[in-house]
């Protein structure tokens, strides 16, 4: 994260390494170490039809019938959604609400869709209501979903990328044994190229875990981080979220 470009404004009486930083909305945190379990929620609309203007709500999305339903058709409005989402692929109705806490996988044969937690651990099931005559059922999973993807596996070798295209704010190389590099404008620039910015360092476990940025006049900075689950990454202090637009292999520019 470059200081004088992307972490200005957040330099300022921030927290040192090992405070817990707290979380970003409707993300995924990625921990310093181990196995970290994300429980599943399997919701069958097998029996979920919808009359005109009737509705049905999971997770706080909710989905209206613009005519009768089927529950085929119920279903197809709730698969592959993503956190924080407040639309999807559904036809014949309306979309209000947001989804939160959860994102949501393919449907099967028999009309089930798997919903992830966003939320690492044990969580209080999914909620489901609706005016339609049975409503889903919800079924918890007994093996929850693993992610293996540590901080250091996400960092290490790899570019951060902040910006856009034609815009990047930040291209900063997270090199094995703490160095953090820009590619600016890149090695053969005669006026902005390629260098060393400052070290990074992975401190704390579970929920406290954290990247901390130290730059060249400056103490260190703490970052939780959170997948976004498209692609994108979020790195927060506080109640502060800088994104990440994508995350690159190597050493190289975004």
């Amino acid at each position: 994260m470059k200081k004088r470009v992307i972490f200005i404004s957040l330099l300022a009486g921030l927290a040192g390494i090992g405070e817990v930083m707290a979380a970003c909305p409707g993300t995924k945190q990625i921990q310093a170490a181990g196995t970290v379990v994300f429980e599943v929620n399997s919701v069958n609309f097998g029996s979920t039809t919808l009359s005109n203007k009737a509705s049905v709500t999971v997770g706080g999305l909710t989905f209206t019938g613009s005519t009768s339903l089927s529950a085929a058709q119920v279903a197809a409005a709730f698969v592959n959604l993503v956190d924080g989402a407040t639309s999807g692929k559904g036809t014949g109705g309306n979309y209000s609400g947001k989804l939160s806490g959860w994102s949501s996988g393919g449907i099967d044969g028999n009309l089930n869709i798997l919903f992830t937690s966003s939320n690492a651990g044990d969580v209080k099931n999914i909620d489901v209501n609706g005016s339609s005559a049975t409503a889903p059922k919800v079924t918890e999973t007994v093996k929850g979903s693993t992610s293996t993807v540590t901080l250091s596996s996400l960092l290490t070798g790899n570019t951060v990328c902040v910006g856009s295209s034609g815009n990047w704010a930040a291209q900063e190389f997270h090199k094995s044994g703490g160095t953090l590099t820009d590619w600016k404008k890149g090695a053969n620039d005669p006026v902005d190229k390629t260098s060393d910015v400052g070290t990074w360092s992975i401190s704390g476990s579970g929920t406290g875990s954290v990247v901390s940025y130290s730059y060249t006049g400056s103490g260190p900075t703490a970052y939780s981080v959170y997948d976004n689950g498209n692609g994108s990454y979020s790195f927060c202090n506080g109640s502060t979220e800088t994104v990440a637009s994508k995350i690159l292999t190597g050493q190289v520019g975004c």
